[in-house]
């Protein structure tokens, strides 16, 4: 049965979403937010929240965060988020930072070049964009809202390629 409002659905980027709270102490208190009861506090009074994704990827190397991240998930979830998950991929890199000291042995180098891996967060982007394609293709929405701090995503939002 129509209600009259509009079906608002909102498209959360997990990963830039955690780190915007971790990096700022006053906010950390809030990173075991209800996403739904969140979403509502942006609706206007002729919206209703007709659905909640939540983009997020899970991290394998350190089992405490998986377990802690994997119970934040789990709940939502219960709360009626869908949940897409992508993934971590580990990369190698190459420091560039000045040598602080000579290298042993002394190589006479100006940067480092010490070789370290990094994990980086994949498919994030691609999935909210796709999703976000895909709900107005099939009419589930009148009403779209990403909460995301990434500029990549701006495209798929304004409706433009670059």
């Amino acid at each position: 049965m129509p209600t009259g409002l509009k079906r608002a659905i909102y498209f959360i980027d997990g990963f830039n979403l955690y780190h915007s709270l971790d990096k700022n102490r006053a906010f950390r208190k809030y990173k075991w937010l209800d996403l739904r009861a969140l979403c509502k506090i942006f609706m206007t009074k002729d919206e209703e929240l007709a659905d909640v994704f939540y983009f997020t990827a899970c991290t394998y190397w350190n089992p405490s965060r998986q377990a802690r991240h994997h119970l934040y998930v789990t709940v939502n979830e219960l709360y009626g988020c869908k949940i897409i998950f992508g993934q971590f991929q580990e990369r190698g890199r190459v420091s560039m930072a000045l040598c602080a000291f000579p290298c042993i042995p002394p190589c006479g180098k100006q940067y480092c070049g010490k070789r370290y891996s990094v994990h980086e967060e994949k498919m994030t982007d691609v999935n909210i964009a796709v999703n976000i394609l895909k709900t107005c293709i099939q009419g589930k929405c009148d009403a779209i809202y990403l909460l995301s701090g990434d500029n990549d995503l701006v495209p798929a939002v304004a409706g433009r390629a670059g």
